[in-house]
């Protein structure tokens, strides 16, 4: 092989990983920079502490995001879903999420209604925007 053969692979490479880096930012550009979590948790600040299914949106970019509705999709796969109608005590969502920030909303294990919470959950939020991020699926409880 000849220096040339070997500068045109290496062109060839360098070339190869910069289009695939502009492929990885523009991709994640269209992203939006927001994660939706589902957790258990204990509302230690209400008396007999009782068991929420807590949903936790997290703004990741740097723009306030609003955050108009949050809920959890039934788990028969029909795709109809649970909303979050009555803010609780302390919730942030509905509202603003700051940059950096995270605004959280719970519905109590006992208000599931037709959710198992030994089975995989998926909550959600709806944007302002019109976008509707989902969280990756959780079990809030075991057996």
């Amino acid at each position: 092989m000849e220096a040339t053969d070997w500068i045109a692979g290496y062109a060839a490479v360098v070339a190869t990983a910069a289009f695939g880096w502009e492929v990885w930012k523009t991709i994640r550009a269209r992203r939006p920079p927001v994660e939706v979590k589902l957790s258990n948790a204990l509302l230690t600040f209400l008396p007999d502490p009782p068991w929420a299914a807590m949903v936790n949106v997290l703004n990741h970019g740097s723009q306030p995001i609003r955050v108009n509705s949050a809920g959890f999709n039934f788990q028969d796969g029909s795709g109809q879903t649970v909303v979050i109608m009555q803010p609780p005590p302390r919730a942030t969502i509905p509202g603003v999420v700051e940059p950096g920030d995270a605004g959280q909303t719970w519905l109590l294990l006992d208000e599931l209604g037709p959710l198992d919470p030994f089975r995989p959950l998926v909550a959600w939020a709806s944007l302002a925007t019109g976008q509707r991020i989902d969280s990756k699926p959780f079990t809030l409880r075991s057996r």
